[in-house]
């Protein structure tokens, strides 16, 4: 059985400012919304186990 000792762990924030009439992937619903840049932070965090 693994331990702790063979356990990662990995925390990662990331920002993005999306600029007016750039955020076709990110899935802006609302057209009102288009004309505005957006600022937006996502916080990740990930465990590996190596064996």
């Amino acid at each position: 059985m693994a331990g702790v000792n063979n356990l990662i762990v990995k925390a990662q924030i990331d920002h993005f400012d999306i600029q007016p009439f750039s955020g076709g992937l990110w899935g802006i619903s609302g057209p009102e919304n288009v004309e505005k840049e957006h600022r937006i932070n996502v916080f990740t965090v990930s465990a590996n186990m190596v064996f």
